[in-house]
């Protein structure tokens, strides 16, 4: 039986013949990108962005509080507060963290150490939260907070604080409130399962596990339809477009003689690896001790398989050979010569940023298009470390009432290029309806609905290389 794949519209924001506002690119020109901007110029930029947003959903939750003789009143500057007088501050939280790293803290040392293991969580009963705007900063306390404790707020976040000034000069707080979550078009769903759009996250082809090769091998046999009976071809052929959300190569290890150490002076590391003597440099090829093409050979075996019969969408991912500062630039396809034979125009394979946004629909989601957010999941695990939470998914329903998907840029995780887009992590009108996660640890999904607008979906992907496999699992595909 030969697969007849179904079709679905989709498209980009840089499809657009003018740029959408709301939703610019994330991909930078190299003439434009800078790493000169300083950190707390993106604070103040994010601030001026969501500030009206928060004002207005705050004036909306307290302005017919009870027990008070007038509505608490916005005081638009947080050193404007007058002592024991109710109203609301609005700012850019900052939480004091001892267990976070300090980057001035390691360089003041005067001995050379080992580097920390990294911490899983940074949040700690000791933490203290501040809220800073343009004018200063003030300690937020009070019972409010102690309930909360460690592990509630996060660095970034746009938040307003209710309450009022303590004698110390402290803010003591009674509420506290975000964005919220933006509102979305009107769309009726319609029956039937329509098309599908497959994604997956974590594959690290190329790693030499058998296990992982088989898992890899049989997804690609799905997709094309080559694996199963006619139930199963029906199936694969609901599948519009197949979206890899980071990690697609694995880290190949990297062995005793390459590593950084051995060129230290021996007084400095003589407990760690004996001193051996590397070899001269290649002036042809690679040298295979410091390099392995195995992972980028069998992603682009994989991509040749897959692309005759499905689109596909390639995000870079926390392993892949990308730059790490956000937002990740697209892989470049002369890493992928097999996939780069596909014409460019046609559209098979798009080399996307992390995170991008795309539209999808057709016949089976209702009356118009779908709004997707997608990323590769450095987002969520960063904010994951400032929470006591251990759900992942309680974390990226948190992100969406706060109105921005990368709230710790760039305190812990890495700063993006340009001050231009550094607005565009803030979710604006429209909200996406289903939001994507990649590269999470186990797979989940919610349905997430603030202030009565209509529900987004929001979609973790779990790490493929770390999912367990059994033959009950091979025969469910």
């Amino acid at each position: 039986m030969s697969l007849t794949r179904q079709t679905a519209s989709y498209s980009t924001p840089s499809d657009l013949a003018t740029p959408d506002p709301l939703r610019p690119p994330f991909e930078i020109p190299k003439a434009v990108r800078s790493y000169t901007q300083q950190y707390a110029n993106l604070y103040w930029l994010r601030l001026a962005v969501l500030r009206n947003k928060v004002a207005k959903r705050a004036k909306g939750l307290w302005e017919d509080m009870e027990g008070v003789s007038s509505p608490p009143q916005h005081v638009k500057r947080v050193l404007d507060v007058e002592n024991g007088n109710l109203c609301y501050i609005i700012g850019t939280v900052y939480m004091d963290m001892i267990l976070k790293p300090n980057v001035l803290e390691d360089l003041a040392r005067e001995n050379f150490i080992a580097a920390p293991v990294p911490r899983r969580k940074f949040c700690s009963d000791t933490d203290e939260v501040m809220l800073e705007d343009e004018s200063g900063r003030v300690r937020l306390v009070g019972d409010r907070m102690m309930q909360a404790g460690g592990g509630a707020f996060v660095t970034g976040t746009i938040m307003a604080a209710l309450g009022a000034e303590t004698s110390t000069g402290d803010f003591e707080v009674l509420e506290v409130c975000y964005a919220g979550l933006p509102p979305q078009e009107p769309r009726d769903e319609e029956e039937g399962d329509g098309e599908w759009i497959a994604i997956v996250s974590g594959l690290e082809m190329g790693g030499g596990e058998v296990a992982e090769d088989m898992r890899v091998n049989m997804l690609a046999e799905w997709l094309t339809g080559e694996l199963g009976g006619d139930d199963d071809q029906e199936e694969a052929s609901k599948v519009t477009r197949l979206i890899i959300a980071g990690s697609a190569l694995a880290q190949p290890p990297v062995s005793q003689s390459t590593t950084t150490v051995r060129n230290l002076p021996a007084r400095l590391c003589p407990f760690l690896i004996p001193q051996t003597k590397s070899s001269p440099p290649q002036k042809y090829g690679y040298d295979p001790s410091t390099y392995s093409s195995s992972p980028t050979l069998a992603f682009d075996s994989f991509l040749s398989t897959v692309l005759p019969s499905l689109p596909i969408d390639l995000l870079p991912g926390s392993t892949d050979p990308v730059g790490q500062t956000m937002p990740q630039q697209p892989i470049h396809i002369a890493m992928l010569p097999k996939a780069n034979e596909f014409d460019p125009a046609s559209g098979r394979l798009g080399m996307r940023t992390n995170p991008f946004w795309f539209d999808a629909g057709g016949a089976g989601v209702g009356g118009r298009k779908c709004e997707f957010f997608g990323n590769s999941g450095q987002m969520l695990d960063d904010v994951f470390k400032y929470l006591g939470t251990e759900s992942r998914l309680e974390v990226a329903e948190q992100m969406m009432d706060w109105c921005h998907v990368a709230p710790t840029c760039p305190d812990t995780l890495c700063a993006s290029f340009s001050l231009l887009l550094v607005s565009s992590f803030s979710l604006a009108n429209p909200t996406p309806s289903p939001s994507q996660k990649g590269a999470t640890p186990s797979p989940h999904s919610t349905h997430s609905s603030f202030r009565n607008v209509p529900t987004s979906t929001i979609l973790g992907i779990n790490r493929n290389s770390k999912q367990k496999w059994s033959k009950d699992t091979m025969d469910r595909k």
